[in-house]
């Protein structure tokens, strides 16, 4: 508000002092900057310069709104009125300019202050979620490490899981699925992160109670294999002839 109000006081206040003092070094200011700006732009038009192609979409423009000033207030003969307004009317321009870059400014800065917290919000609920899986995770394997020192039995899915935190199980898992960085979770859903195929870590299939390993990424769940409780994986893709624990 008060740049506002500045920016249409101050301007009217130099051009009016200025019609009375009548300096004939402002007037002159004025007519030799009238002959450099039409100068510069037509050396921007002309293609010469280094500025060339980029000042005819920027300064271009500022210059010939410039020269219109001086054009507009051609006519009026008293040299100070003349004067005056021709510095009150480059004022003006600047500042509705800067008012404007400022506007805008403003708005890219909360854009980007918005772009930022949506990737930061983002960032922590990943983190929240992975460190919610893993307390997961290890609550779960305590659990069956509690069952197996007790002596409890143990559900099919507690049986084989741990087998899956082995990189030579996951391997085996990978050359099922053709995929790479494969995850399975304790309630026998099986996970990607292969960043060629897939942008985020994506189910790609899973387990079932009996130890099935199917593969969900087609509309109906291919089964592709199996394990049992020992770790061995079959590969059931080509008639159950293909075991990948040899």
């Amino acid at each position: 508000m008060i740049f506002l109000i500045l920016l249409l006081v101050v301007p009217l206040l130099i051009g009016y002092f200025l019609v009375f003092l009548k300096i004939g070094a402002i007037h002159a200011f004025t007519v030799d900057l009238y002959y450099w700006l039409k100068e510069k732009r037509q050396n921007i038009l002309s293609g010469r310069g280094k500025l060339a192609n980029i000042g005819k979409f920027t300064l271009e423009p500022l210059y010939s709104l410039l020269i219109a000033i001086n054009d507009w207030t051609e006519n009026i003969e008293n040299a100070g009125t003349k004067s005056g307004v021709r510095i009150a009317g480059y004022l003006y321009l600047i500042g509705i300019l800067l008012f404007i870059f400022f506007t805008l400014g403003q708005f890219l800065f909360l854009l980007a202050l918005i772009g930022v917290g949506i990737l930061l919000g983002t960032v922590v609920l990943n983190y929240l979620r992975t460190t919610q899986k893993k307390a997961k995770s290890k609550q779960t394997q305590a659990n069956i490490q509690v069952k197996q020192a007790e002596g409890e039995s143990l559900t099919f899915m507690e049986s084989i899981w741990p087998h899956f935190r082995s990189k030579k199980i996951r391997d085996r898992v990978e050359d099922l699925f053709g995929l790479k960085q494969i995850e399975v979770d304790y309630h026998g859903d099986i996970f990607s992160s292969d960043i060629t195929l897939f942008p985020v870590k994506t189910k790609i299939g899973c387990v079932d109670k009996n130890g099935g390993i199917y593969d969900t990424r087609k509309e109906l769940p291919e089964k592709i294999g199996s394990i049992d409780v020992q770790g061995n994986i079959v590969d059931e893709r080509f008639f159950n002839l293909d075991d990948l624990t040899h």
